[in-house]
């Protein structure tokens, strides 16, 4: 089932909640004359978030939007860091503070690269309000604000991310969940969508020890936005094994495909890797540097230029006589055919040392006979 729709986790995802809370704090201490640590003021802020959010989950107290819990959660955080004097003004600005968080560098350039493929959604837990004025600050391509205000349940719970694809008319198989946390992946895919892990490794600080790689066989593994938007990223998957599939490794956008089979040695894993990407009619192989029970016939090394074609044929040039005849003169030469297997590939090495290798294999044979 093809992806149609990829579905985004937002805080510390998409957005650096961090650093944007530790920067508007220290801006409103440069303002009153105060200062404390801004980074231990943003991780003790979003500490209370999960807690609060459980209370709803847990049937505790009726739906409120995040606004709501991050004011509730700002008053006892203020008292900790000695700043309970802070008026109500202040009290507000700070709160608007989720509201005007920066994207990670990679981010807007990876969504206007997704966009013209895959609809894109958010799925998060803030409502709709911060949503939409994080995105108008922040330039972020979205074709629809969706997530916790909307179906009135926030993450994990099932009917966040089930009812977000009903409301985009698609089943669970064909919306990708996009997020740095293992556990929103989990919950997604338990209920039947794609997911796709980007690595944000700084989002909690230098000190993060969660979430730090993709703890499960998510269907995609991304360094950034840029990698989730790159065509060639599912060779890099299929490369490092994550394929999960049976019958091979396929991104969300169906593009591309993949197989793996194990070479020579039958107990070990899979050797030969060859994937395919249907939309660049591009073909590459993989093959271990070390393998057992095989016998290599050849290992030929030749020297080619970036984008430049190159031959190899594996079997013999057959000589033949060729004959030209005009009303006036007959000439004989000699021609040569090349039969067997012949290989022509090109090497696209692009700059950031990624190289994709076009391949065009032929096979094709002679027979000889004498003309009298």
């Amino acid at each position: 089932m093809d992806v149609q729709a990829l579905t985004f986790d937002v805080f510390g995802t998409v957005v650096d909640w961090r650093g944007g809370i530790a920067r508007e704090v220290a801006a409103l201490g440069a303002a009153r004359g105060f200062s404390l640590d801004w980074n231990a003021f943003a991780l003790a802020w979003r500490a209370r978030y999960q807690p609060a959010m459980a209370r709803v989950r847990g049937g505790e107290r009726d739906f409120v939007k995040l606004d709501v819990l991050h004011r509730e959660n700002l008053d006892p955080v203020l008292t900790e860091f000695g700043l309970g004097h802070l008026d109500e003004a202040d009290r507000v600005r700070l709160n608007l503070a989720w509201h005007r968080l920066d994207p990670w560098p990679d981010v807007v350039a990876g969504l206007n690269r997704l966009r013209p493929r895959f609809i894109l959604a958010t799925l998060s837990n803030g409502n709709v309000a911060l949503m939409v004025d994080m995105a108008k600050r922040a330039g972020l391509a979205w074709d629809a604000i969706l997530g916790a205000e909307v179906v009135r349940h926030y993450k994990p719970q099932p009917e966040a991310y089930l009812l977000t694809a009903e409301l985009l008319g698609l089943e669970p198989g064909q919306v990708m969940m996009v997020a740095a946390h293992n556990g929103d992946l989990k919950a997604a895919g338990a209920l039947g969508f794609r997911t796709a892990f980007v690595r944000r490794p700084t989002e909690h600080g230098p000190g993060q020890t969660t979430d730090l790689r993709a703890e499960h066989e998510w269907d995609l593994v991304a360094e950034d936005f840029i990698d989730l938007a790159n065509p060639l990223s599912p060779i890099s998957a299929l490369l490092a094994g994550t394929n999960t599939e049976k019958d091979g490794f396929r991104p969300p956008d169906n593009k591309a495909g993949g197989i793996q089979s194990t070479v020579g040695n039958t107990a070990g894993a899979g050797g030969f890797k060859v994937g395919v990407l249907t939309d660049e009619i591009s073909v590459f192989l993989k093959l271990l540097d070390e393998v057992t029970d095989v016998s290599v016939l050849a290992r030929p090394k030749l020297m080619v230029l970036n984008r430049q074609k190159a031959e190899i044929l594996v079997g013999r040039r057959v000589g033949y006589l060729s004959t030209t005849a005009t009303q006036t003169t007959t000439t004989q030469t000699v021609q040569f055919l090349d039969t067997g297997v012949q290989l022509i590939f090109r090497p696209f090495i692009s700059d950031n040392g990624m190289v994709r290798m076009e391949l065009s294999p032929s096979v094709s044979g002679a027979n000889l006979r004498t003309v009298t």
